[in-house]
């Protein structure tokens, strides 16, 4: 195999994973200020019944401790769901922002992995490889199109800034 092909299914993979970084990093701003916006509201709720109820010291300490641990297990559970995103959700997330009905990224992902695993077994015609490198080749064209602006999902966290005020 020479060098071309071999360029071409490591810029895609490049690609790929600099669209799935992106998102993720714009979902985990997302998430926390979603999370600032909750904490926001029970904080306040805590200290309007605090305020109201008079609650003892060690009610307070209690409510405390459990309110930061709901914190810090909504944050975990949030980070572990953006964490897990794979390179097939990514690879349809491009396809959904380039508006590709026939899902070319998705297409390709899926032609590459099965290219690894039959070079790995020693099947597949020279054919079969060309063909498949030429359909990474030319989603690789369609992913250099996708910009950061395109790929960060501003809008989602614009929603969520709106939701808590900011």
């Amino acid at each position: 195999m020479n060098s071309k092909p071999q360029s071409d299914l490591s810029d895609f993979n490049a690609a790929l994973a600099r669209l799935k970084r992106s998102w993720q990093q714009g979902l985990l701003l997302r998430d926390g200020a979603r999370l600032a916006g909750e904490a926001i509201v029970v904080l306040t709720i805590y200290g309007l019944a605090d305020r109201l109820l008079a609650l003892p010291d060690g009610v307070r300490i209690v409510l405390e401790i459990a309110l930061a641990g709901a914190a810090l297990t909504l944050a975990a559970a949030r980070l572990s769901r953006v964490s897990r995103i794979t390179d097939k959700q990514a690879a349809q997330r491009a396809d959904s922002l380039l508006g590709s009905r026939r899902r070319a990224v998705l297409g390709a992902w899926e032609l590459a992995r099965w290219s690894a695993a039959a070079e790995a077994a020693g099947s597949g015609s020279g054919l079969t490889h060309f063909l498949i490198q030429r359909a990474i080749g030319l989603t690789n064209a369609s992913l250099r199109r996708l910009k950061f602006k395109v790929c960060f999902p501003f809008a989602e966290i614009r929603r969520e800034l709106k939701k808590v005020g900011w």
